[in-house]
């Protein structure tokens, strides 16, 4: 079995994960770092920066981290750097990581795994293909998992 480059753990199927960011250059380096720990093994990270003038596109582009990515767009809003990482991303199984990663606290290693599992048993996912969800924030789970774009 391949090995995941981030990590050193068995790779799994492929991942794109997106981190939304706006003015969090004090927090997103723990944020990726979390992210980047994950015993989940195969995965793309795409850093979306919304604009931030505190230097957090530089903060990203300083770490110089294999399998991250950062996306830097003028600020338009946390549905617009979702679509924009959605747009970037490369593999069919997304993972969203919602605002709460800015309080700090991270996510827990085997966060991303626990939610491909649970993919892998749904054929279907109907939350982007729903027009009654189009527009609607999120705010009872920390992640929002696509299966198959």
């Amino acid at each position: 079995m391949a090995v995941s480059p981030h990590n050193g753990h068995a790779a799994h199927p492929t991942v794109s994960i997106v981190l939304p960011t706006y003015q969090r250059g004090r927090l997103v380096g723990r944020a990726i770092r979390s992210v980047l720990a994950q015993t989940h093994g195969d995965f793309e990270l795409l850093v979306v920066d919304d604009g931030s003038t505190d230097g957090t596109a530089g903060i990203v582009r300083g770490l110089g981290l294999p399998g991250v990515t950062l996306i830097s767009q003028p600020n338009a809003g946390k549905p617009a750097a979702l679509n924009r990482g959605i747009a970037g991303a490369r593999y069919g199984i997304l993972v969203l990581v919602e605002g709460r990663w800015d309080t700090g606290a991270g996510l827990g290693a085997d966060e991303v795994e626990a939610l491909v599992g649970r993919v892998a048993t749904v054929t279907t996912v109907t939350a982007l293909d729903d027009p009654a969800l189009w527009g609607r924030e999120i705010t009872d789970e920390r992640f929002l998992v696509v299966a198959a774009r």
